[in-house]
């Protein structure tokens, strides 16, 4: 059968062509698109249709998309608001307009917790060894142009995910330098989430606010602004030896990054590994394979041990949403 797969978010959105036979896949084609560029996801779906396959007769009649933002159920169709862009999706409607039987929209990071079912070892790297747990609960979190969050409950033979919007809680400072950037966050938007600074974005907020809280040197901020994507700047710089605040900037997102994921570890005991996907982590892998990472991630006073036990390990391959979005689709 074939089966269009989505990964939909904020900066991009990947559309996928494929045939699957049990366990063997065949991707026909594939797309990326610039989200901001399209005024809907139906306009998306059309551009990939009108291009690889028969737009009004398509020779798939499944699909399933990954969104950024919160999937509801409304009148039998799943319904989402993209967090990060003005699209309304719903599936019934991309139903209708494209002639198809079955579509349906998960939460990104549930996708991303599907497709971890099907991902070898050479497609992730461990950080902590820890002591799995069969059938222990797992737990994705991954930052990108936000932050998401999913748990991974075992039901009887298999994982079933249970999406969240845990990007969005408060963000907890862990020392006084976090204190001074939870008050400089206040004082410009009134709240502190997670995903404030636990993103390319927040990554980027975090370097503005050293420059504020430090002193920095204006030229320096000014060159990183003028870069198309000021994050990848940002860490690129964090590289080099000439700018210290990048590298400071650097450290503290890590930290906050492991304290984040310790936190959403302990309160979900996913003693089954936790998984760190999302588009920022393999771009900084040796900075996660260092110290601050862990040393938050298991900093939890009495529950340290508990975290300890935990596995860790980060996703490298990019297309794990597309991969649990596939496998969705042909199991509707």
């Amino acid at each position: 059968m074939r089966v269009l797969a989505g990964d939909i978010g904020g900066t991009k959105t990947l559309l996928e062509l494929s045939e699957v036979q049990g366990d063997q896949t065949q991707v026909i084609a594939r797309h990326r698109y610039d989200s901001a560029t399209y005024d809907s996801f139906s306009h998306v779906v059309e551009a990939f249709v009108s291009r690889y396959d028969n737009l009004h007769h398509p020779s798939f009649q499944k699909a399933c998309f990954g969104v950024a933002g919160p999937v509801e159920v409304e009148a039998r169709a799943t319904v989402s608001k993209i967090t990060n862009l003005s699209w309304h999706i719903n599936s019934a409607q991309l139903e209708q307009r494209f002639h198809l039987q079955n579509v349906r929209l998960v939460n990104d990071f549930s996708a991303i917790g599907y497709g971890i079912e099907h991902l070898g070892p050479s497609e992730l790297t461990q950080l902590q060894q820890g002591q799995q747990r069969e059938g222990g609960t797992r737990l994705v979190i991954g930052a990108g142009t936000g932050l998401g969050v999913a748990l991974l409950v075992w039901c009887t033979d298999h994982y079933e995910v249970l999406g969240t919007e845990g990007g969005h809680v408060d963000f907890a400072p862990r020392d006084a330098t976090q204190i001074a950037l939870l008050d400089y966050l206040i004082k410009q938007r009134g709240r502190a989430a997670c995903e404030d600074v636990l993103s390319g974005p927040g990554l980027m907020t975090i370097y503005r606010f050293l420059h504020h809280y430090r002193g920095g040197d204006p030229g320096q901020l000014a060159s990183i602004l003028r870069q198309g994507d000021a994050a990848a700047a940002v860490a690129m710089a964090a590289d080099g030896s000439e700018d210290s605040l990048a590298r400071q900037a650097m450290s503290i997102f890590v930290s906050i990054y492991g304290a984040t994921a310790g936190n959403f570890a302990l309160s979900s005991m996913a003693l089954g590994g936790v998984y760190v996907a999302g588009g920022i982590a393999p771009k900084i892998l040796h900075h996660l394979e260092g110290g601050p990472f862990l040393e938050a991630f298991n900093d939890k006073g009495k529950m340290g041990h508990l975290n300890r036990q935990v596995p860790v390990a980060v996703v490298l391959n990019p297309d794990v949403g597309l991969i649990g979005c596939r496998h969705l689709a042909k199991n509707l």
